[in-house]
């Protein structure tokens, strides 16, 4: 496959996922969401045929990844931060011979076939492709190229994270598409029902 989806998650353990949302609905029920939002947002990814799927996971063991996981490829996150763990995981991709890939997180619910399409496509006349989040961040950033400034000087988990990235981007007259903004699950507030049945 010469394009690749890459969704970068945390194992659903109680307490060390989905923190904004604890104070709310407490941390058993904040990680229930985010497994069930990281398990539709992986089904959304593997419905799409024009793409790998490798899941990128964190704060686990093997056994626990393999067994959550099931048949989905998978491999562990690398770096200090988000930043550095994105990068590595579309270097590994690269390595593999992608030459289109996608990374998403597993907060939008909104993320389809039709998203990864448009992402897609865009990077056929740009370097760079992002889903902005109504948050100040983004959902979906695609690349042809490891370009690393975009994940450099990043104030991750701010309101200023795509401002920032894109800023990056303009200093080296890299060339980057942004697709509709879309919502964001940070907040108990947020959460669709269907996630918390």
């Amino acid at each position: 496959m010469k394009n690749h989806i890459l969704v970068m998650m945390k194992f659903p353990r109680a307490g060390e996922v989905n923190t904004r949302m604890i104070p709310d609905i407490g941390a058993d029920r904040a990680a229930l969401v985010h497994r069930r939002m990281a398990e539709y947002t992986t089904a959304k990814a593997n419905d799409f045929q024009d793409a790998k799927i490798i899941v990128h996971i964190t704060n686990c063991s093997d056994i626990e990844a393999s067994q959550w996981l099931g048949d989905t490829e998978y491999c562990f996150q690398e770096g200090d931060d988000l930043g550095e763990r994105m990068a590595h995981a579309i270097s590994f991709s690269m390595e593999q011979g992608a030459e289109k890939i996608l990374a998403v997180g597993t907060d939008c619910p909104d993320l389809n076939a039709g998203v990864f399409e448009q992402a897609l496509t865009s990077l056929d006349n740009n370097d760079v492709v992002y889903a902005p989040a109504n948050d100040g961040g983004y959902v979906l950033v695609g690349m042809k190229n490891l370009h690393q400034a975009a994940f450099q000087n990043i104030d991750w988990g701010t309101e200023n994270v795509l401002a920032q990235s894109l800023k990056q981007l303009e200093k080296r007259d890299i060339s980057y598409h942004l697709l509709d903004e879309m919502q964001d699950v940070d907040f108990a507030k947020d959460i669709p029902s269907k996630f918390l049945v």
